[in-house]
């Protein structure tokens, strides 16, 4: 069995729908992603810290597998 992701123009979608529904093809629908406003708030406030107290991601790493001996 072969998967494909497709994009297709919000004129043509109810018609391509209805067209892969009579053919039988399984199909599985993605939401978008959605942000909240709670969830931007948080984000902008990260972007505004000052970066010289940044923990760059790969000494995080190290010290989470220092700490937990993976």
């Amino acid at each position: 069995m072969k998967k494909v992701t497709l994009n297709i123009p919000d004129s043509n979608y109810s018609f391509f729908m209805e067209l892969v529904s009579k053919l039988g093809i399984e199909v599985a629908e993605k939401e978008d992603f959605i942000i909240t406003q709670e969830m931007e708030n948080v984000i902008n406030e990260r972007l505004n810290e000052d970066k010289s107290t940044y923990t760059p991601a790969r000494e995080s790493l190290n010290n989470i597998r220092n700490k937990y001996g993976l």
